[in-house]
């Protein structure tokens, strides 16, 4: 969940900063200035750059919760049905979501806690 939280606070930080800029763009326009020179003030590629990644990062967090809290649902003993009537959601996005839960839970961790070591490898060791 903290992950979540902290994805909408980047997300924040991004809209107020381009807020920012929108309202000292939209204030030069007001004041009589051309609008090509406010244009220019307006949020630059770097800028929409970072506010889609700040929204993309929110949308994976999100995902990412929804999966964990759907283990525990199912772990708990509720069924497809009842997990997308209390979230709104259709039975068949409950059933994607359970695919998705699946095909993870089959893929090996790709990078194991521990490095795998023979025993034959290590010295002073007979074998």
């Amino acid at each position: 969940m903290r992950e979540l939280l902290d994805a909408h606070e980047c997300g924040r930080r991004e809209m107020d900063r381009a807020d920012q800029l929108l309202l000292f763009g939209i204030e030069q326009v007001e004041s009589g200035a051309d609008y090509m020179a406010a244009l220019a003030t307006a949020p630059s590629a770097d800028d929409r750059k970072a506010m889609q990644d700040a929204f993309n990062r929110i949308i994976d967090a999100r995902h990412e919760l929804r999966l964990q809290i759907l283990a525990v649902c199912l772990d708990q003993g509720m069924r497809p049905r009842e997990i997308g009537e209390r979230w709104g959601i259709s039975r068949q996005r409950v059933a994607k979501y359970m695919v998705e839960l699946k095909e993870r839970q089959a893929e090996p961790d790709p990078k194991p806690s521990e490095p795998y070591v023979h025993v034959s490898t290590i010295r002073g060791l007979p074998g």
